[in-house]
């Protein structure tokens, strides 16, 4: 942004400037997809997390969430919106600091020397999707004006903050579950936390519906940039055909 003396970019503007225009139709049509779909699950889960806490059906609870956060990334100013999440982020820590509290009442360190790296796979699209921050970068440098260092502050310690949960988390789960890293069989951490403790329960579905609340916001305001660049490109370049046609047409 610096660089180029430009306004706010997006990802469809790099891939222009990088890529052409194949990849600006691979861009799009792989973030739309994934942007949406992640929308679709995040209301999904949300809307049973409410429905088991408000006892109203699903297609009730979807539209609540909707409605609730669709409408503070629509209406609500930057400032109302960085508030919100704030405070949704600080909760996140605040629940997730109990639930590791209480969770860890049983935890055997020994279970943390054991391994079993064929397992590792399956993990490979749960890292992948839980650091997705690159969607939220672009908004990012908009909102702190193209500073390289805020920016780049920003970034290390969004990246850092989860990544040290996921560690943490991690522990808990495979020390407190005896002998789950080697077992053959799939199973559920979070519902044998719940068996074994049901204080674990409500602090879970607490921490998920912050977490999908916060996720949601960023999706939402990385894919309004997304689609406002994707329009104004579109326009430019009608408006660049245009002018070519009419140049033409003087000729």
């Amino acid at each position: 942004m610096c660089e180029l003396g430009s306004g706010s970019v997006s990802l469809v503007s790099m891939a222009k400037r990088t890529l052409g225009t194949a990849g600006v139709r691979t861009v799009c049509f792989s973030y739309l997809f994934i942007h949406y779909a992640l929308l679709v699950a995040y209301v999904a889960r949300s809307s049973e997390i409410l429905t088991n806490s408000l006892g109203i059906p699903l297609l009730e609870s979807a539209t609540l969430f909707s409605l609730a956060f669709g409408g503070l990334c629509y209406f609500g100013s930057q400032r109302v919106i960085g508030a919100v999440n704030g405070f949704l982020v600080f909760s996140i820590i605040a629940s997730f600091t109990v639930l590791v509290v209480v969770a860890s009442g049983n935890i055997q360190w020994s279970s943390l020397l054991e391994t079993n790296f064929a397992a590792a796979p399956q993990s490979i699209p749960i890292i992948a999707l839980s650091f997705v921050y690159q969607n939220v970068v672009p908004v990012l440098c908009t909102n702190l004006e193209g500073d390289l260092s805020k920016v780049r502050k920003a970034i290390v310690l969004g990246t850092a903050i989860p990544l040290a949960l996921f560690l943490v988390w991690d522990a808990v789960i495979l020390g407190t579950i005896p002998g789950f890293a080697e077992s053959g069989t799939i199973t559920d951490p979070l519902q044998q936390l719940r068996s074994s403790n049901g204080t674990v329960g409500p602090i879970v579905e607490a921490f998920s519906f912050l977490a999908i609340g916060t996720s949601y916001i960023g999706f939402v305001l990385g894919l309004t940039d997304f689609i406002a660049d994707c329009k104004y490109l579109l326009q430019s370049r009608l408006q660049s055909n245009h002018i070519f046609k009419l140049g033409r047409g003087l000729e």
